[in-house]
């Protein structure tokens, strides 16, 4: 498979002056403009090279900013704190879909086979200068196990999006000059952020194809996709810490605030991680088991959670010599157990709302209005 050379080096190659050979305009702007209907070669090579050298510095301007936003990203990210706030302020800046996309029909046609859009996928589509489409079939994510244990949760080597780059980098570098454009669909938005900090996010490697592709063939790329990703998936947010959700100065304090309205569900199966036999005698194991079913049928506020399972030990019979203590315990137990699903159910609320959020910082940040690389997300009155 060969593989694309950075554009900005291909860029920086040295300028001829004077009455020197004039160096070639990029195929993109070379296919705008027959060169035998000029007669004068000479001066229309001079324009040529005048508009290319004008496209080397807006095209380095944009690499000088892109890398600034970059180092600026990385920074965020290492903060979460930082990075929702400065997210959340965000307003709407992904494109709509309008139905007059050429891609549009591909990806209809594509859902009205495919139902389950749980599972991670994607597919891309070229369209050719002469109309014609060249089809990449679906490809989905390949995984690993993260460890040697076979219950724990496995890590994916390579994504679709970038197995899809992949082969469609491969066509183009063979016929780009014959492309017009690319559309990669994706279940799921592009990830922003890997689990292994050393390999490049999706979206980051788009977006590098997006530029080599743009300045070598003038090739445009259409990201489509139904589900915002955003920074991690489900576990995005989940290393926010207690203290930073309950300070009142912090941008995740109003869901610790909104909690008595919201409704949590209890994972009933953790509550025996809190058993102890050093802290709680075994003899009043039974009580956990009716703290169990309570937990495993009751779905509401923390406050009532905390309330009904108080009220749940205060029906349980305690021996004489170690009642109060025993009691004091189980309700610190129950009152650990709510507050660390009430934690989760937080950090849940927070990547649901960050993700959208990130993906639409990212745009904000990396993608113009008239740029080579364009992102969509289908509405639902489309797939669903």
């Amino acid at each position: 498979m060969s593989s694309a050379s950075s554009p900005e080096l291909q860029l920086l190659s040295s300028q001829r002056d004077g009455d020197q050979q004039v160096e070639d305009p990029p195929i993109g702007l070379r296919t705008l403009f027959n060169l035998n209907c000029f007669p004068n070669r000479r001066k229309l090579g001079h324009f040529f090279h005048e508009l290319f050298c004008q496209f080397k510095l807006n095209f380095l301007s944009k690499f000088k900013r892109d890398h600034k936003h970059l180092e600026r990203w990385k920074q965020l990210c290492s903060d979460k704190t930082k990075l929702f706030k400065c997210i959340m302020s965000l307003d709407e800046c992904i494109d709509s879909v309008t139905g007059e996309e050429w891609w549009l029909p591909v990806i209809e046609s594509f859902l009205t086979e495919h139902q389950d859009i749980e599972r991670q996928s994607a597919f891309a589509v070229v369209r050719m200068r002469n109309g014609e489409y060249e089809l990449f079939d679906e490809v989905i994510p390949t995984f690993v196990q993260s460890s040697k244990n076979k219950n724990s949760t496995s890590l994916p080597t390579k994504r679709a999006e970038e197995i899809l780059i992949s082969r469609v980098n491969t066509f183009i570098e063979t016929d780009g000059s014959k492309v017009n454009s690319v559309c990669i669909f994706s279940i799921n938005s592009p990830c922003l952020k890997r689990e292994r900090e050393h390999i490049v996010p999706c979206m980051f490697l788009i977006l590098k194809m997006a530029a080599h592709w743009q300045s070598q063939y003038g090739i445009s790329i259409n990201v489509v996709f139904i589900k915002y990703w955003g920074l991690g998936g489900k576990n995005c947010f989940k290393d926010v810490a207690e203290s930073q959700i309950v300070c009142p100065n912090s941008g995740f304090f109003r869901y610790f605030n909104n909690l008595n309205e919201d409704s949590i569900k209890l994972l009933h199966k953790k509550l025996n991680n809190f058993k102890n036999p050093e802290i709680l005698p075994k003899k009043y194991n039974s009580v956990f088991d009716r703290l169990t079913e309570l937990a495993k049928r009751s779905y509401v506020s923390r406050k009532d959670h905390l309330k009904q399972g108080k009220e749940k030990i205060d029906q349980f019979e305690f021996d004489s010599e170690d009642q109060d203590e025993s009691y004091k315990i189980l309700c610190n137990i129950w009152h650990d157990f709510v507050n660390e699903n009430t934690m989760s159910h937080i950090q849940e609320l927070i990547t649901a709302d960050s993700k959208p959020k990130c993906v639409q910082y990212f745009a904000s940040l990396f993608l113009g209005s008239h740029g080579p690389f364009r992102l969509y997300q289908i509405p639902r009155d489309i797939w669903n």
